[in-house]
This record gives structure tokens, sequence and C-alpha cells, in this order.
């Protein structure tokens, strides 16, 4: 009995995670949108990317939402 509550509520906690991570996706997204629509940004996107790209040779944890921040920058969800 235990264990099933154990086990609903670390699904209730991942899903959670989860849903906070396609939120800050979304956001990055559409602030990496907007910046590159502003004079002398053209390249921001691939600037953001190379530097993710730094900082994930560099931590130890939260290497796959860097990984989907990269994939997210490059390729935006479609709704």
């Amino acid at each position: 009995m235990l264990d099933r509550e154990v086990e609903a509520h670390m699904k209730q906690i991942r899903d959670q995670v989860k849903a906070q991570q396609t939120i800050v996706q979304l956001l990055i997204h559409q602030i990496l949108k907007n910046l590159e629509t502003k004079p002398e940004c053209e390249n921001f996107t691939k600037e953001v990317v190379d530097s993710l790209e730094a900082l994930k040779t560099q931590v130890w944890f939260g290497k796959e939402g860097i990984d989907a921040a990269i994939a997210l920058t490059r390729s935006p969800v479609k709704r």
C-alpha cells in the first residue's frame, strides 16, 4: 500500500518537473525569437547554442535540461 502511494507521489513530481522544463524551454525560445528580430542580433541564437554547449561540459547535473534548451533553440516545439 505504501509503495503505491510513494510511486504515485514520485510520478506526480516527475510530471511537474517535466511541465516546468517545457515552460522554461518555451520561454527561452520566445526570448531568442524576439532577440533575433533586433538589429545586430542575427547570430544571437548560434551564440546561445555555443554558450550552452560550453556550459554543458562544465556541469554534472541538469545536462538533460541543457540538451533540451539546445534542441529547442535549434528547432522550436511545434504546437
